[in-house]
Parts: C-alpha cells; structure tokens; sequence
C-alpha cells in the first residue's frame, strides 16, 4: 500500500466495495485504464518498486514481479521474443503448423496452440484482454475463426481468451 494525503493505492489483498453511484462525465463501464494508473502512480510515488525484478518466461511461472507495468503491444512482444523461452514464443506467434501436424505436433489441433497463444499473450500482457486479443488477430495463428460466434454472441476468440483466463488462474 502506498498513501499520500487521502489517496491510497493497493496492490493486492484490499476488498472493494462499490457504491454503484455514476460520477457525471465518466464512462458507464468499467475501462482498462493501466497507463493511466500508472502514469497517477509515478506522478505520486515515483517509479514503482519491484520486489523481484527477474524476468519470467510465461506459461508455468509460479512468481510473479510484485507490480508489472502495462507496455504497449511493440514492447510485449519484444519481452517475449527475448525470454528464455522465446523460440518456443516465436512458434507460436508465426502460426508453426508442426506445432498441430506431423510426427512429433505438440497438440491435437491448431485450438489447442490457439489456447497456448494466448496464455503466454496474457502472461506478457499482464492480462490484458483486449491487448491479447489485438496481439492474436496479428499472429500466425489467426485466422477467420476467431471472429466466428460459439456460444450466442461470444466469439471463439473471446470463449479462448475467458477460457485461458479462468485456467491460468490470471
């Protein structure tokens, strides 16, 4: 937790409650606002402190950097692309179809790499949906049926990113 004169700002471990009252001006639905509360943070407190500042590689990882940032989609994938496991990564990303066919596929089908995608894309992104999803349309991996309705109005895209989300336990 850091305080200065009546605002406070919480990591973690604070419950919220929400009075549902609408201030005049602002947006009527919640909105990813990470720069900007990053931005508020450094304008208060100055850089953010990191308690761990290894860099992890993604999917698998058990810690975590006590505060990461929002990046912008350029640094995302070069955080990536120079992690440990950014050959891995890069498959991925370039839609490598040895990954789904042939002797020696790592999967079943291109859904499944689909699904790996975009957990490491919610690591990288500090789970950021929307960037994932932005990040996804521009892999190797896209293709039309991302776009395409599964269950009523939810694309398979977004039933992916929701899926990865409550499994990775972001």
């Amino acid at each position: 937790m850091r305080r200065r004169e009546a605002i406070e700002l919480y990591e973690d471990l604070r419950y919220l409650t929400l009075t549902g009252h609408h201030f005049t001006n602002t947006p009527q639905t919640i909105q990813p606002r990470h720069r900007e509360l990053y931005s508020m943070y450094q304008h208060l407190f100055g850089s953010p402190h990191q308690e761990n500042k290894s860099e992890n590689t993604g999917v698998g990882d058990t810690h975590r950097p006590a505060y990461q940032l929002a990046r912008t989609d350029q640094e995302v994938l070069q955080k990536a692309q120079q992690a440990r496991n950014s050959q891995n990564f890069k498959r991925y990303y370039t839609g490598d179809t040895s990954l789904w066919e042939g002797a020696g596929a790592q999967h079943h089908s291109q859904s499944e790499a689909d699904f790996t995608l975009v957990l490491m894309l919610l690591y990288w992104t500090n789970n950021d949906t929307a960037q994932v999803d932005r990040l996804f349309r521009q892999s190797g991996l896209m293709r039309q049926k991302w776009t395409q309705p599964r269950k009523g109005s939810e694309t398979y895209g977004e039933r992916i990113i929701n899926d990865a989300m409550r499994k990775g336990k972001h």
